[in-house]
């Protein structure tokens, strides 16, 4: 992300928010932008108590605003972004969640929805609030 920032700051000027950023990538890239996008995800979550839970996600995204999570191994449990919704998948069921999503999914669905859209239409959504708040 650092190098990110230094790269469009060398073009554009200083990015001094979340926003100039937002606008420096969408002027560079807009049209260019990749619209499938697979990987695996390895996380380590580190608790109040010092103790760690390791997990891997298997991220499937369509750009823009579509993101799937699977929670590996296979057990048919994760997460489905689209259409400005989220979705809990429970033994391959969908459900809306009853909980709040976490940080490091709301800025994994922000990264889909950013990429791929006009700076206006970036601009009003909700997850493109939570990308800037970020910085």
């Amino acid at each position: 992300m650092h190098l990110l920032m230094f790269v469009l700051t060398l073009q554009q000027g200083p990015i001094r928010s979340g926003e100039d950023l937002i606008r420096a990538m969408h002027d560079r890239y807009a049209g260019k932008w990749y619209t499938t996008l697979s990987f695996v995800q390895h996380n380590t979550a580190t608790k109040a108590d010092g103790t760690q839970e390791h997990s891997t996600w298997h991220e499937d995204a369509r750009i823009p605003g579509n993101l799937r999570i699977d929670f590996l191994p296979d057990s048919g449990n994760g997460l489905l972004f689209a259409n400005d919704s989220e979705y809990v998948r429970q033994a391959d069921t969908l459900a809306h969640p009853t909980g709040s999503r976490s940080s490091q999914a709301r800025r994994a669905a922000a990264g889909t929805t950013t990429q791929g859209r006009s700076l206006r239409t970036t601009r009003s959504t909700s997850q493109a609030r939570s990308v800037l708040e970020l910085s």
